[in-house]
């Protein structure tokens, strides 16, 4: 007898996520979930570089931003508590004054751009159809940082807003590189502070819209909403605010993503690269013991997986 569906991953795209070539993921708070993992297995991943995106519009924006290399002015950032912050960005993508601000917002764009061409594979999770809206400027906004609800209109993008967005986005992607593959996931994290049949509702419209990008637009949907739904489908894989899944539910995510995308090869690899970074993790009693263990641990490493050379770098791990 079976008491739970297991979900099985979508068949024949093992390989699209590879050691040594760049990944992104983008979107919603579970964008980072599944780009920490990545991180930590070694591969070369942006995790969510704007901070966490949760409307389809805004995600849109920020990768046709990349696409067109588009700049952002110092203007357009305000402050608010002594940080300056955009309506485009989450608060990752700050700074004390508005000209920092808007410098670390372009070098990520120009970087991000600059790495398009070679850029592997785009992850790309959407977290809710639900939209605000700055009353001032008619735009749908990233985040409101903590500004006066008055300042903004609550609204919802429809299945065909989204299809649109998103296929323009990928389209101008693919103009600079026309070998990008790209997986849609929808997010497993609950928004209920809408109402539950809201939610329900705002999930539905973004699982439609990846069913019409996946005929469209030629991507992967990978069922990350469906996994938490009726795979786990238990209030012990929820964090305390029984929104966000646990550490133990996003592990099990990331054991059939990577069983989806990943090759045999690929997920040896991954293995080895996870012994390092846990091992870079660990806080020592003896600091100087640890340094040297982790330097002939990163020397056998390398000498067998020569593809992980950037990755270390890249993802800030690691650097001894």
């Amino acid at each position: 007898m079976r008491f739970r569906t297991e979900t099985e991953p979508p068949a024949g795209y093992q390989g699209m996520i590879v050691h040594g070539e760049p990944v992104w993921t983008i979107g919603s708070c579970f964008a980072d979930n599944i780009g920490q993992r990545l991180a930590a297995d070694l591969f070369e991943v942006r995790a969510n570089p704007f901070g966490p995106l949760f409307n389809p519009a805004s995600i849109a924006a920020a990768l046709l931003r990349v696409a067109r290399r588009e700049e952002v002015a110092p203007e357009s950032f305000f402050e608010h508590e002594g940080v300056w912050r955009s309506f485009d960005f989450h608060s990752r993508v700050s700074g004390p004054t508005a000209a920092e601000a808007a410098d670390r917002a372009n070098t990520l764009i120009a970087a991000m751009s600059d790495e398009l061409p070679r850029l592997r594979c785009l992850a790309v999770t959407l977290g809710s159809a639900f939209t605000f809206t700055h009353a001032a400027t008619g735009r749908v906004v990233a985040n409101c940082h903590k500004q006066p609800a008055a300042l903004f209109s609550r609204g919802s993008l429809g299945v065909g807003e989204m299809t649109s967005l998103l296929g323009e986005a990928f389209a101008a992607l693919r103009s600079v590189n026309p070998g990008l593959r790209i997986i849609l996931t929808v997010s497993p994290v609950r928004h209920s502070a809408y109402g539950q049949h809201p939610d329900k509702l705002s999930k539905a419209a973004c699982l439609l819209a990846t069913a019409e990008l996946e005929r469209e637009a030629g991507v992967v949907y990978f069922p990350a909403y469906e996994i938490m739904m009726d795979d786990l489908r238990d209030y012990r894989f929820y964090a305390p605010d029984m929104a966000h899944p646990t550490d133990q539910a996003a592990d099990y995510i990331y054991e059939i993503f990577a069983r989806c995308f990943f090759s045999e090869e690929t997920r040896r690899v991954a293995d080895a690269a996870r012994g390092l970074t846990r091992l870079a993790a660990h806080r020592p009693a003896d600091p100087e013991r640890h340094r040297a263990a982790l330097e002939a641990a990163r020397t056998k490493l390398l000498a067998k997986y020569p593809q992980l050379n950037n990755a270390l770098a890249y993802n800030g791990i690691c650097s001894i």
